[in-house]
């Protein structure tokens, strides 16, 4: 199993399974049954643009913090992560990931089980 990359820290691991649940549709339970959400993090920590990231879950942060409702929290999506360009992107890709696997073309569930058989 990966260890939590510390430039963002467990705090942030927390904020990346309830924006991806936002994002996919799924709940906080099937995307933990999956089985991956420690492994897509550490990945997302490693490979993608830092600072973007760093962004994107500081803003995903926020918008949990700050969001009393379900309407509240598709506003601020919306209009903070969607109309965004980088974080927009960023949340897209977080969405193939969980759908796919993939980040950019990386199949990233078959590096993960790589690693664990390593």
């Amino acid at each position: 199993m990966n260890m939590i990359n510390t430039t963002f820290g467990n705090d942030y691991f927390e904020v990346f399974l309830p924006i991806s649940a936002e994002l996919t549709g799924f709940t906080i339970h099937e995307l933990q049954a999956a089985g991956q959400a420690e492994n897509y993090y550490a990945y997302l920590t490693e490979h993608s643009d830092a600072a973007a990231f760093s962004e994107f879950l500081s803003v995903s942060k926020n918008i949990l913090d700050t969001s009393s409702n379900k309407n509240q929290l598709k506003n601020a999506m919306v209009s903070r992560i969607v109309m965004n360009p980088v974080l927009s992107d960023i949340a897209s890709k977080i969405i193939r990931l969980w759908y796919l696997g993939t980040w950019d073309g990386i199949d990233i569930s078959e590096l993960s089980a790589q690693e664990v058989w390593a």
